[in-house]
């Protein structure tokens, strides 16, 4: 099953102590037993975004963009954009 998520950061400030969030549509991908394993059995979850990975990987290094995100299924890009202009929280899409 594949499922359309989101996700969002929002804990990240940047050189000048500024909020960015993460806005983003994704889709998860399934995950194989080698990699549950690997993983230690613990959560994982891959995710296949809109863009190139190396346009993703780019944009998480250059942003300061964690690696551990909220994820929630549904697409909320446009409620999260309108929270990010209502609190000044500066947005990066992906």
């Amino acid at each position: 099953i594949t499922t359309r998520l989101v996700g969002s950061e929002m804990c990240i400030r940047d050189r000048k102590g500024c909020y960015k969030m993460l806005i983003a549509r994704a889709e998860t991908v399934p995950v194989e037993d080698e990699e549950w394993d690997s993983a230690g059995r613990r959560l994982l979850v891959k995710l296949r975004f809109e863009r190139d990975a190396d346009q993703a990987v780019r944009i998480f290094l250059e942003e300061g963009i964690d690696h551990h995100l909220v994820i929630r299924e549904g697409d909320y890009t446009k409620t999260l954009s309108l929270l990010c202009d209502f609190l000044g929280v500066e947005k990066i899409f992906l």
